[in-house]
Protein backbone atom coordinates (compact mmCIF):
# COMPACT_ATOMS: atom_id res chain seq x y z
CA UNK A 1 0.00 0.00 0.00
CA UNK A 2 2.83 2.37 0.75
CA UNK A 3 4.62 1.44 -2.12
CA UNK A 4 1.23 2.75 -4.20
CA UNK A 5 0.83 5.80 -2.54
CA UNK A 6 4.58 6.69 -3.78
CA UNK A 7 3.82 5.85 -7.24
CA UNK A 8 0.43 7.90 -7.15
CA UNK A 9 2.49 11.04 -5.29
CA UNK A 10 4.77 10.57 -8.41
CA UNK A 11 2.27 10.43 -10.70
CA UNK A 12 0.74 13.41 -9.52
CA UNK A 13 3.71 15.52 -9.42
CA UNK A 14 4.75 14.31 -13.02
CA UNK A 15 0.98 15.50 -13.80
CA UNK A 16 1.70 19.08 -12.43
CA UNK A 17 4.72 18.76 -14.61
CA UNK A 18 2.25 18.85 -17.63
CA UNK A 19 4.35 15.17 -18.05
CA UNK A 20 1.12 12.95 -18.95
CA UNK A 21 2.94 9.73 -20.54
CA UNK A 22 4.79 9.72 -17.15
CA UNK A 23 1.99 10.55 -15.05
CA UNK A 24 -0.20 7.59 -16.39
CA UNK A 25 2.56 5.21 -15.89
CA UNK A 26 3.11 6.19 -12.67
CA UNK A 27 -0.74 5.84 -11.82
CA UNK A 28 -0.73 2.36 -13.20
CA UNK A 29 2.27 0.91 -11.52
CA UNK A 30 0.36 2.02 -7.93
CA UNK A 31 -2.97 0.75 -9.10
CA UNK A 32 -0.65 -2.27 -9.30
CA UNK A 33 0.40 -1.83 -5.70
CA UNK A 34 -2.77 -1.41 -4.52
CA UNK A 35 -4.50 -4.06 -6.13
CA UNK A 36 -1.91 -6.43 -4.12
CA UNK A 37 -2.48 -4.48 -0.84
CA UNK A 38 -6.34 -4.81 -1.43
CA UNK A 39 -5.87 -8.61 -1.69
CA UNK A 40 -4.05 -8.64 1.97
CA UNK A 41 -6.26 -6.46 3.35
CA UNK A 42 -10.06 -6.18 1.76
CA UNK A 43 -11.41 -4.41 4.27
CA UNK A 44 -9.18 -1.11 4.58
CA UNK A 45 -11.14 1.68 3.55
CA UNK A 46 -8.26 4.08 1.82
CA UNK A 47 -6.72 1.18 -0.57
CA UNK A 48 -9.76 1.14 -3.00
CA UNK A 49 -10.51 4.73 -2.28
CA UNK A 50 -6.83 5.66 -3.72
CA UNK A 51 -7.43 2.75 -6.38
CA UNK A 52 -10.76 4.73 -7.42
CA UNK A 53 -8.63 7.85 -7.86
CA UNK A 54 -6.32 6.87 -9.96
CA UNK A 55 -8.77 5.06 -12.19
CA UNK A 56 -10.02 8.76 -12.45
CA UNK A 57 -6.59 10.22 -13.10
CA UNK A 58 -6.56 7.71 -15.60
CA UNK A 59 -9.83 8.68 -17.82
CA UNK A 60 -11.11 5.20 -16.52
CA UNK A 61 -14.47 6.70 -14.88
CA UNK A 62 -16.94 3.95 -14.26
CA UNK A 63 -14.13 1.93 -12.66
CA UNK A 64 -13.14 4.78 -10.41
CA UNK A 65 -16.45 5.25 -9.44
CA UNK A 66 -17.26 1.39 -8.50
CA UNK A 67 -13.98 1.61 -6.17
CA UNK A 68 -15.36 4.63 -4.48
CA UNK A 69 -18.44 3.24 -3.90
CA UNK A 70 -16.76 0.21 -2.56
CA UNK A 71 -14.76 2.42 0.09
CA UNK A 72 -17.88 4.57 1.08
CA UNK A 73 -18.93 1.15 2.08
CA UNK A 74 -15.97 0.31 4.32
CA UNK A 75 -15.89 3.87 5.95
CA UNK A 76 -17.01 4.42 9.16
CA UNK A 77 -19.86 6.61 9.70
CA UNK A 78 -17.41 9.67 10.69
CA UNK A 79 -15.51 9.54 7.64
CA UNK A 80 -16.79 10.76 4.71
CA UNK A 81 -13.13 10.77 2.80
CA UNK A 82 -14.71 8.81 0.22
CA UNK A 83 -18.32 9.88 0.09
CA UNK A 84 -16.77 13.54 -0.75
CA UNK A 85 -14.25 12.68 -3.72
CA UNK A 86 -17.52 10.39 -4.91
CA UNK A 87 -19.80 13.76 -4.68
CA UNK A 88 -17.11 15.61 -6.51
CA UNK A 89 -16.79 13.34 -9.09
CA UNK A 90 -20.85 13.03 -9.82
CA UNK A 91 -20.89 16.85 -9.89
CA UNK A 92 -18.06 17.21 -12.45
CA UNK A 93 -19.57 14.25 -14.84
CA UNK A 94 -22.74 16.11 -14.33
CA UNK A 95 -21.41 19.58 -15.54
CA UNK A 96 -19.76 18.50 -18.01
CA UNK A 97 -22.63 16.67 -19.28
CA UNK A 98 -24.75 20.13 -18.70
CA UNK A 99 -21.91 22.43 -20.49
CA UNK A 100 -22.32 19.55 -23.56
CA UNK A 101 -26.01 19.87 -24.02
CA UNK A 102 -25.62 23.18 -25.84
CA UNK A 103 -23.35 21.44 -28.64
CA UNK A 104 -25.54 19.14 -30.73
CA UNK A 105 -28.74 18.11 -32.13
CA UNK A 106 -32.21 18.33 -29.76
CA UNK A 107 -31.97 14.48 -29.50
CA UNK A 108 -28.30 14.74 -28.09
CA UNK A 109 -28.61 17.39 -26.09
CA UNK A 110 -32.07 16.13 -24.75
CA UNK A 111 -29.53 12.88 -23.81
CA UNK A 112 -26.88 14.95 -22.11
CA UNK A 113 -29.46 16.70 -19.96
CA UNK A 114 -30.80 13.25 -18.73
CA UNK A 115 -27.33 11.94 -18.05
CA UNK A 116 -26.35 15.19 -16.19
CA UNK A 117 -29.56 14.75 -14.23
CA UNK A 118 -28.73 11.68 -13.08
CA UNK A 119 -25.03 12.54 -12.26
CA UNK A 120 -26.54 15.48 -10.01
CA UNK A 121 -28.99 12.88 -8.69
CA UNK A 122 -26.06 10.55 -7.76
CA UNK A 123 -24.35 13.71 -6.36
CA UNK A 124 -27.25 14.30 -4.36
CA UNK A 125 -27.52 11.35 -2.27
CA UNK A 126 -24.34 12.34 -0.81
CA UNK A 127 -25.42 15.75 0.15
CA UNK A 128 -28.67 16.27 0.33
CA UNK A 129 -28.82 20.00 1.01
CA UNK A 130 -26.10 21.09 -1.10
CA UNK A 131 -27.31 24.13 -2.54
CA UNK A 132 -25.15 24.75 -5.61
CA UNK A 133 -25.81 21.43 -6.48
CA UNK A 134 -29.76 21.71 -6.14
CA UNK A 135 -29.28 25.19 -8.48
CA UNK A 136 -27.95 23.30 -10.91
CA UNK A 137 -30.12 20.76 -10.86
CA UNK A 138 -32.68 22.94 -11.10
CA UNK A 139 -31.43 25.00 -14.03
CA UNK A 140 -31.07 20.77 -15.60
CA UNK A 141 -34.31 20.28 -15.42
CA UNK A 142 -35.15 23.99 -16.16
CA UNK A 143 -33.29 23.59 -19.85
CA UNK A 144 -35.35 19.84 -20.39
CA UNK A 145 -38.11 21.39 -20.13
CA UNK A 146 -37.80 23.77 -22.73
CA UNK A 147 -36.40 20.62 -24.82
CA UNK A 148 -38.43 18.64 -24.39
CA UNK A 149 -42.15 19.66 -24.89
CA UNK A 150 -43.69 16.38 -24.40
CA UNK A 151 -42.65 16.72 -20.43
CA UNK A 152 -42.47 20.47 -19.88
CA UNK A 153 -45.01 21.00 -17.10
CA UNK A 154 -43.63 17.88 -15.21
CA UNK A 155 -39.78 19.04 -15.82
CA UNK A 156 -40.93 22.95 -14.78
CA UNK A 157 -42.20 21.37 -11.26
CA UNK A 158 -39.01 19.45 -10.67
CA UNK A 159 -36.81 22.24 -11.55
CA UNK A 160 -38.83 24.66 -8.97
CA UNK A 161 -38.67 22.36 -6.00
CA UNK A 162 -34.57 22.56 -7.06
CA UNK A 163 -34.63 25.89 -6.89
CA UNK A 164 -37.24 25.75 -3.72
CA UNK A 165 -34.90 23.73 -1.73
CA UNK A 166 -31.74 25.82 -2.60
CA UNK A 167 -34.38 28.72 -0.95
CA UNK A 168 -34.42 27.03 1.84
CA UNK A 169 -30.62 27.24 2.42
CA UNK A 170 -30.06 30.82 1.15
CA UNK A 171 -33.36 32.75 1.25
CA UNK A 172 -31.49 35.59 -0.60
CA UNK A 173 -30.42 34.17 -3.73
CA UNK A 174 -31.24 36.51 -5.92
CA UNK A 175 -31.10 33.77 -9.05
CA UNK A 176 -32.99 31.18 -7.31
CA UNK A 177 -35.56 33.47 -7.00
CA UNK A 178 -35.81 34.64 -10.20
CA UNK A 179 -35.93 31.21 -11.20
CA UNK A 180 -38.26 29.91 -9.05
CA UNK A 181 -40.54 33.15 -9.96
CA UNK A 182 -40.20 32.31 -13.28
CA UNK A 183 -41.37 29.14 -13.14
CA UNK A 184 -44.18 29.57 -11.22
CA UNK A 185 -45.40 32.22 -14.09
CA UNK A 186 -45.02 29.11 -16.63
CA UNK A 187 -46.91 27.11 -14.46
CA UNK A 188 -49.92 30.20 -13.60
CA UNK A 189 -49.08 29.60 -9.87
CA UNK A 190 -48.66 33.22 -10.11
CA UNK A 191 -49.17 34.04 -6.40
CA UNK A 192 -46.89 31.99 -5.40
CA UNK A 193 -44.38 33.54 -7.82
CA UNK A 194 -45.50 37.29 -6.72
CA UNK A 195 -44.03 36.15 -3.23
CA UNK A 196 -40.53 35.63 -4.84
CA UNK A 197 -40.78 38.19 -7.24
CA UNK A 198 -41.36 40.82 -4.50
CA UNK A 199 -39.12 39.96 -2.57
CA UNK A 200 -36.47 39.80 -5.24
CA UNK A 201 -37.78 43.37 -5.95
CA UNK A 202 -36.81 44.15 -2.26
CA UNK A 203 -33.47 42.64 -2.17
CA UNK A 204 -31.85 44.64 -5.86
CA UNK A 205 -34.43 47.11 -6.53
CA UNK A 206 -31.96 48.31 -9.07
CA UNK A 207 -32.15 45.32 -10.92
CA UNK A 208 -34.58 46.35 -13.98
CA UNK A 209 -35.10 42.63 -14.62
CA UNK A 210 -36.82 42.44 -11.03
CA UNK A 211 -39.45 44.76 -11.62
CA UNK A 212 -39.99 43.03 -15.37
CA UNK A 213 -41.17 39.88 -13.64
CA UNK A 214 -43.00 41.59 -10.93
CA UNK A 215 -45.02 42.98 -14.16
CA UNK A 216 -45.26 39.81 -15.96
CA UNK A 217 -46.92 38.32 -12.68
CA UNK A 218 -48.92 41.38 -12.22
CA UNK A 219 -50.47 40.28 -15.33
CA UNK A 220 -50.87 36.65 -14.77
CA UNK A 221 -53.14 37.69 -12.28
CA UNK A 222 -55.38 40.19 -14.06
CA UNK A 223 -53.41 43.64 -12.62
CA UNK A 224 -53.14 45.01 -16.22
CA UNK A 225 -51.79 48.88 -15.07
CA UNK A 226 -49.60 46.70 -12.69
CA UNK A 227 -47.99 45.18 -15.64
CA UNK A 228 -47.25 48.24 -17.44
CA UNK A 229 -45.76 49.62 -14.30
CA UNK A 230 -43.32 46.85 -13.80
CA UNK A 231 -42.51 47.27 -17.60
CA UNK A 232 -41.78 51.18 -17.21
CA UNK A 233 -39.54 50.94 -14.39
CA UNK A 234 -37.75 48.15 -15.87
CA UNK A 235 -36.73 49.72 -19.20
CA UNK A 236 -35.92 52.91 -17.46
CA UNK A 237 -33.28 50.97 -15.27
CA UNK A 238 -31.98 48.48 -18.21
CA UNK A 239 -32.37 51.11 -21.07
CA UNK A 240 -32.99 54.68 -19.85
CA UNK A 241 -30.42 57.40 -19.40
CA UNK A 242 -28.92 58.59 -16.26
CA UNK A 243 -30.21 62.74 -15.90
CA UNK A 244 -28.27 64.35 -12.84
CA UNK A 245 -30.74 65.17 -10.21
CA UNK A 246 -29.01 68.61 -10.17
CA UNK A 247 -30.06 69.21 -13.82
CA UNK A 248 -33.96 68.52 -12.41
CA UNK A 249 -34.79 72.06 -11.51
CA UNK A 250 -33.90 73.65 -15.15
CA UNK A 251 -36.00 70.32 -16.63
CA UNK A 252 -38.52 70.94 -14.42
CA UNK A 253 -39.10 74.85 -15.34
CA UNK A 254 -39.71 74.03 -18.99
CA UNK A 255 -42.83 71.95 -18.06
CA UNK A 256 -44.47 74.98 -16.52
CA UNK A 257 -45.83 74.81 -12.88
CA UNK A 258 -48.95 73.29 -13.31
CA UNK A 259 -47.00 70.05 -14.68
CA UNK A 260 -47.44 66.90 -12.67
CA UNK A 261 -44.01 66.38 -12.18
CA UNK A 262 -43.62 70.24 -10.77
CA UNK A 263 -46.18 69.32 -8.33
CA UNK A 264 -44.31 65.63 -7.21
CA UNK A 265 -41.25 67.39 -7.28
CA UNK A 266 -42.95 70.14 -4.40
CA UNK A 267 -43.71 67.04 -2.31
CA UNK A 268 -41.50 64.66 -2.51
CA UNK A 269 -38.21 66.82 -2.94
CA UNK A 270 -35.00 65.77 -4.92
CA UNK A 271 -34.85 62.38 -6.67
CA UNK A 272 -31.60 59.86 -5.51
CA UNK A 273 -31.66 58.68 -9.27
CA UNK A 274 -33.31 59.90 -12.29
CA UNK A 275 -33.52 57.99 -15.11
CA UNK A 276 -35.17 59.00 -18.83
CA UNK A 277 -36.46 56.90 -22.20
CA UNK A 278 -39.00 57.34 -24.92
CA UNK A 279 -41.48 55.10 -25.76
CA UNK A 280 -42.09 54.00 -29.51
CA UNK A 281 -44.62 56.61 -29.70
CA UNK A 282 -41.50 59.43 -29.14
CA UNK A 283 -43.04 60.34 -25.73
CA UNK A 284 -40.73 61.29 -23.05
CA UNK A 285 -40.57 58.87 -19.75
CA UNK A 286 -38.70 60.27 -16.90
CA UNK A 287 -38.34 58.43 -13.91
CA UNK A 288 -37.61 59.19 -10.32
CA UNK A 289 -35.82 57.06 -7.55
CA UNK A 290 -36.25 57.46 -3.94
CA UNK A 291 -33.75 54.14 -3.27
CA UNK A 292 -33.82 55.05 0.61
CA UNK A 293 -37.17 55.96 0.97
CA UNK A 294 -38.42 52.75 -1.14
CA UNK A 295 -40.36 54.08 -4.11
CA UNK A 296 -40.05 55.37 -7.52
CA UNK A 297 -42.39 57.79 -9.68
CA UNK A 298 -42.78 57.77 -13.33
CA UNK A 299 -43.70 60.73 -15.24
CA UNK A 300 -44.92 61.09 -19.21
CA UNK A 301 -44.46 63.98 -20.95
CA UNK A 302 -43.85 65.60 -18.03
CA UNK A 303 -47.22 64.16 -16.12
CA UNK A 304 -47.50 61.81 -12.96
CA UNK A 305 -48.27 58.09 -14.25
CA UNK A 306 -47.12 55.57 -12.61
CA UNK A 307 -45.90 54.99 -8.77
CA UNK A 308 -43.84 51.87 -7.28
CA UNK A 309 -42.58 50.58 -3.87
CA UNK A 310 -39.53 48.38 -2.42
CA UNK A 311 -37.72 47.75 0.44
CA UNK A 312 -35.83 50.97 1.23
CA UNK A 313 -31.83 50.74 0.30
CA UNK A 314 -29.45 51.63 3.34
CA UNK A 315 -26.35 51.49 1.47
CA UNK A 316 -25.85 52.34 -2.34
CA UNK A 317 -25.82 48.50 -4.54
CA UNK A 318 -24.78 48.23 -8.05
CA UNK A 319 -27.28 49.42 -11.05
CA UNK A 320 -28.07 46.47 -13.80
Amino acid sequence: HNEGLTYAKQAQDAKGQDKPEEAKKNFRLALNRFKRAKMFNPTKEETPRNMGVSYFNLGEIDSGLALLKEAKGLARPEDTKAADILFDQYRRLGDEAAEKAASGTAEVNKAYLEGAIKFYEEAETLKANDPDLLFSLGVVHYQLALADTSSQTEEYGEAVHCFEKTLQKNPNDEEALYNAATLYLELRQCEQGMLHARRLLDLDPKNGRHHDIVGRLNDCLGRKNERIVGLIFAKSLKDGTVMPPDSLKAELGKLGGSAGAVRKYREEGLPEEIRTFKDSAGGDYMCWFYWSRGKALAFYNGEYKYETSFKPLKAETGTD
